[in-house]
């Protein structure tokens, strides 16, 4: 595979959040998390995988990731994911640390203003410019790639509706975020 993921291994004991990377096993208390990011990624036909954003003091943020090491869904991971997004949640929350950590679901704004101009320009290329030459040609072929424009469109559409930005309280994390 051309790319794979190197690192694995997260989790949480007592007060401390621990991951492996190249360096070996590293730990930091709950304390130093100063944000957490929820996003959905989604592949086609193979389906969802939550993405987490851990935003340390002093360090390079930490992603948490439901994917298997080709970056591609994984129904097991998903599963194992899920519990360590509602376990760091109830960490934070049970260490009285959760008031000093941001917590953001979705897209960066410029993403998300970036993903709707998408999202219009697929409907205009995908939807419109084969319904007008429908209406302009009478050709049935394009009675199919206007409807193939709607659905892929629609699913771009939706997509960027779940990773639209907005922040999120602690005890309620957004259930289109986790797959």
């Amino acid at each position: 595979m051309f790319f794979t993921l190197r690192d694995e291994g997260a989790g949480l004991d007592g007060g401390l959040l621990f991951w492996r990377s190249g360096q070996g096993e590293i730990a930091r208390p709950l304390g130093d998390i100063v944000s957490v990011n929820l996003t959905v990624v989604h592949f086609g036909r193979q389906g969802d995988f939550g993405q987490c954003t851990i935003g340390l003091t002093g360090a390079q943020p930490l992603v948490v990731s439901g994917s298997g090491r080709d970056r591609q869904p994984d129904p097991a991971r998903n599963a194992v994911y899920r519990d360590f997004l509602r376990d760091l949640h109830a960490s934070l929350i049970a260490a009285g640390q959760a008031g000093t950590v941001r917590f953001s679901a979705g897209a960066s704004p410029a993403r998300s203003r970036f993903m709707k101009i998408m999202v219009a320009i697929m409907a205009l290329l995908m939807v419109a410019l084969p319904a007008a030459l429908l209406l302009a040609t009478r050709e049935p072929g394009m009675i199919a790639a206007t409807t193939i424009g709607i659905v892929m469109t629609w699913g771009y559409h939706g997509w960027t509706r779940r990773n639209a930005p907005r922040d999120y309280e602690p005890g309620a994390i957004p259930p289109d975020l986790v797959p």
